[in-house]
């Protein structure tokens, strides 16, 4: 039965220090990279693994009582943090291709942070990762990407236009927001590179936008929308409209070729997306 025991809590001790020692990795490239879990249950999750098996180990060589209590009150911490980070939740969503994972982390308060996963973040490790996906991002790694500008209300969606990622939401106030995320490095570009491109007619089998007077007059099927350049952020081919008061209107995406335009309504309710084509080519 000793030797039986002794087993056992060799068994504990050495899985308890296996996962310390995971956890010792983590912080150095919490440190050094900002990486950390997409779901930060996982963390606190090893730490309660840790907190047991060590119980486990030394129980038979220590007061039982003062073991219990000792394990008690980290338990009790540990059960609080991971209630505490159960508000926190990553919005994620994949390419149709496959190729591109877009992840937001969103606070309790509805702070929202872009994720940058660990494939990406040090690609001297793309040779033994894989590909991020919707699969394997709740178990790895992202560092902090930077904060969104306005944190996010109720309702959401994502909608992906070749390789870019468009993330619409609501905000608290029932406001607007829209966040694009370009995958093709196409560089940086400014509202004067951008605007020249798009100065045009454009006509689709349900949208027309005329882009050659101010504002730009957009018609949809329900809808008429005034685009003005004044308010206006440009992601690489992505130009992102608002209205006078910040207010997210919709994003127009230019095609490699520049001949094809795509509008995104920023309404998180409008799940149609506007494919249009130039009408005087160059």
């Amino acid at each position: 039965m000793k030797k039986q025991r002794s087993v056992l809590t060799t068994i504990a001790f050495v899985l308890a220090f296996l996962l310390l020692f995971i956890q010792g990795i983590l912080a150095v490239f919490r440190y050094w990279f900002q990486l950390e879990f997409n779901n930060p249950l996982l963390f606190y999750g090893i730490n309660v693994g840790i907190v047991c098996l060590a119980t486990l180990a030394i129980a038979p060589y220590i007061n039982r009582r003062i073991l219990f209590v000792l394990s008690g009150i980290l338990l009790v911490l540990q059960g609080f943090a991971m209630y505490v980070g159960a508000g926190t939740r990553s919005i994620a969503s994949e390419s149709p291709d496959g190729t591109h994972l877009f992840m937001v982390q969103a606070q309790p308060n509805g702070q929202l942070t872009y994720r940058r996963d660990l494939y990406y973040q040090i690609p001297q490790l793309q040779r033994f990762l894989p590909v991020p996906s919707l699969t394997t991002a709740p178990y790895s790694l992202s560092a902090n990407g930077g904060g969104l500008n306005y944190p996010l209300g109720d309702d959401y969606k994502i909608d992906w236009v070749d390789d870019y990622a468009i993330f619409s939401y609501e905000t608290p106030d029932g406001g607007l927001a829209q966040y694009v995320r370009d995958y093709d490095d196409n560089g940086q570009q400014t509202s004067e590179d951008w605007i020249p491109q798009i100065i045009n007619n454009w006509t689709g089998s349900d949208a027309t936008l005329a882009a050659q007077g101010l504002p730009y007059d957009l018609r949809l099927p329900k809808e008429t929308v005034a685009l003005n350049p004044d308010y206006l952020d440009v992601t690489g081919k992505a130009g992102s409209f608002t209205d006078e008061q910040g207010n997210a209107l919709g994003t127009l995406i230019l095609s490699e070729d520049g001949n094809q335009v795509t509008y995104v309504p920023a309404n998180p309710q409008q799940k149609t997306t506007y494919t249009l084509t130039k009408v005087n080519k160059d």
